[in-house]
């Protein structure tokens, strides 16, 4: 349920939930909740009030995109197994470290790191996340100059011209 963009409660069944609407999980919104153990939040939500998951007997995971820049003390209170997913240096690190929560890293890699193309060469680029969440997670590619290589949304790339570009791929949510 979600009332003014915050998801209020979750009355549902399912142990892996992606949370795609709202910018934030409000207070007690998970709570006592003996069935989910996997939750993926949308790179919308921004915050996660107190006793959100509190008491989540069963909750493993928790993907934390970077947009989350505030989390409440009490968010996880009770949650003895869960470990929370994010990135390095994000907020919700921070926070696993500060209440002493197993934290996991995403982490994004590439095959090759350097590559080199002739003109109307092609090839692709092949990533891998260190997540179990990865099947869920989109990334987006992208060329530093268009005129020398090319990509698409799959990795292709294609030199155009002599030259030197970097070929970047991120998630969606950073």
């Amino acid at each position: 349920e979600i009332k003014n963009d915050v998801v209020i409660s979750y009355k549902g069944n399912a142990s892996d939930i992606y949370v795609s609407s709202g910018t934030a999980i409000g207070y007690g919104a998970f709570a006592n909740n003996t069935v989910v153990n996997n939750i993926e939040l949308s790179s919308a939500i921004n915050r996660i009030y107190d006793n959100a998951f509190k008491n989540c007997s069963a909750l493993k995971s928790v993907y934390i995109p970077q947009s989350v820049t505030s989390i409440g003390a009490t968010a996880f209170n009770g949650c003895d197994d869960v470990t929370i997913w994010c990135y390095a240096g994000s907020y919700a690190d921070e926070y696993a470290q500060t209440y002493d929560i197993d934290v996991e890293y995403i982490t994004l890699s590439i095959d090759d790191s350097i590559i080199y193309l002739a003109p109307n060469e092609q090839t692709t680029v092949t990533y891998s996340l260190n997540t179990h969440l990865a099947d869920n997670m989109s990334v987006v590619w992208e060329s530093t100059d268009k005129t020398i290589v090319t990509v698409d949304s799959f990795g292709n790339i294609k030199g155009i011209k002599a030259g030197t570009a970097v070929v970047v791929v991120a998630s969606k949510d950073g």
